[in-house]
């Protein structure tokens, strides 16, 4: 008889396995924070960084992750981390010395909707159990995922048509927007898919004057919906003339390419303009334009002539209002510039006692129909008063340089020609200074003109 003899053997290991993933390929997910696992690098490959086995998890949220940290407390190793994008390409590492065999990453922020590779290894080719840690903010933003609205929230003044715009954080599969006067908006007045990321609205109908308006967008992501909020506040859309027109009404001694100018006030959404030598003016420069605050058109004049201009300006549903002016321009004169800047301390700094300005006119700037200069007139912003400035020389002269490059680039004295010494002139209502030349200069009208202004009231 044969007896069997069963024996049975049983082997006892006390070494933990790695729980995560040994590459990039097998790496374990993190789906909720906060994460906990422990786990052994012995007997696992190396695939990148020191040369020592390494593990790897992977994360990624919607919405994106806010200080995110990553800890490898508890570990019996010297633990090495790194964090890698989804192109595999090296982001964040970090093996704080400071804590011993302890690895942290802290309070770093990962993009939405990415991926992310966390690996552990050894440092200088160590291994053994660890203990990964890693905790961060998963929660979506809070106002859902639209960004950038336009209207932005809270805006005031919006026209009468407002077109609603918007973008996503994270692609979304469809959007249903509602709108109304009470919070929280519950008419729907559009429905879709997003296009490029964003979507719009522009309403057919124009909306009430100073009333506040809420508007929501719900968006289904899949597998959550959630809506962002917004308001706007529409202005008063009553047409109002005109403010500041340049040149006023009834002005005279106008340079010939003065430019026309002036503010829009409630309600302007576009405008014409006329100007003409007739009244009421027939000759349309300007027809449909969009009307901003602020508007300059600048026309080629003839001198000593009247002028007529007109500007028309509607509001979005077809109102209009008409503001008529006229001017007279000069014999022969021509404005340089329109600019309203202070603090340019040009062509003087009149808070100084001594102060010397050099500017250069280009010739397609001046274009003066005559060749002598009678009068020089400077347009004054009165920041500063005048007090300071009552010995001024002023210095015309012809040149081809065309800048001032640098501080040696000064154009000599002895090339130009002292057309004025005394006070300053009276500062006029329209803020103008005019300094009249005793002595005609004459101008070379293929050349650039330097005005140099030199106010000596210390010696």
């Amino acid at each position: 008889m044969v007896k069997y003899i069963l024996v049975v053997i049983v082997f006892s290991f006390s070494l933990l396995h790695a729980l995560g993933g040994d590459t990039f390929d097998t790496a374990v997910p993190i789906t909720q924070f906060p994460f906990l696992d422990t786990g052994s690098t012995v007997n696992l490959t190396n695939t990148i960084g020191f040369n020592s086995p390494d593990v790897f998890y992977s994360v990624t949220s919607l919405y994106g992750i806010n200080d995110l940290v990553v800890s490898t407390r508890n570990s019996d190793f010297d633990t090495y981390l790194m964090i890698y994008d989804q192109d595999y390409q090296l982001q964040w590492q970090n093996n704080t010395s400071s804590l011993g065999m302890i690895a942290e990453i802290k309070y770093i922020p990962l993009n939405p909707n990415s991926l992310y590779y966390i690996c552990l290894e050894g440092n200088l080719n160590a291994t053994g159990n660890y203990e990964l840690s890693v905790r961060g903010d998963m929660s979506p933003p809070e106002n859902g995922i639209v960004v950038n609205p336009i209207p932005s929230n809270g805006d005031v003044s919006t026209l009468h048509f407002p077109t609603l715009s918007w973008q996503y954080l994270y692609p979304v599969q469809s959007y249903e927007l509602l709108f109304d006067t009470v919070y929280p908006p519950t008419t729907t007045v559009s429905t879709g898919v997003p296009f490029n990321n964003s979507n719009d609205y522009t309403f057919s109908q124009s909306l009430t004057p100073n009333q506040t308006y809420y508007w929501r967008v719900w968006t289904n992501c899949g597998d959550f919906t959630v809506y962002s909020d917004f308001q706007f506040t529409t202005g008063d859309y009553t047409l109002s003339h005109i403010n500041n027109p340049i040149p006023d009404n009834g002005s005279t001694n106008i340079p010939v390419n003065m430019p026309l100018e002036w503010e829009f006030k409630n309600g302007a959404y576009e405008f014409d303009l006329y100007l003409d030598t007739v009244n009421p003016p027939q000759n349309q420069i300007v027809a449909n334009a969009q009307a901003n605050s602020f508007e300059t058109i600048v026309q080629d004049l003839q001198s000593s002539t009247i002028y007529y201009w007109k500007v028309i300006t509607r509001d979005q549903t077809g109102n209009f209002i008409e503001d008529a002016f006229n001017f007279q321009t000069s014999s022969n004169s021509v404005c340089v510039g329109n600019d309203n800047l202070i603090n340019v301390m040009l062509p003087l700094e009149p808070y100084s006692m001594f102060s010397y300005s050099q500017s250069i006119y280009h010739q397609s700037e001046v274009s003066f129909q005559s060749d002598y200069i009678e009068s020089v007139t400077f347009h004054y912003n009165q920041v500063d008063d005048l007090t300071n400035c009552d010995e001024i020389n002023l210095y015309l002269g012809n040149t081809n340089q065309q800048n001032f490059p640098d501080l040696n680039s000064w154009i000599p004295i002895t090339e130009c020609v002292k057309v004025y010494s005394g006070n300053m002139p009276f500062i006029e209502a329209n803020g103008n200074v005019t300094f009249n030349l005793p002595i005609p200069f004459y101008y070379d009208v293929s050349k650039n003109l330097v005005i140099v202004f030199e106010d000596r009231d210390w010696d």
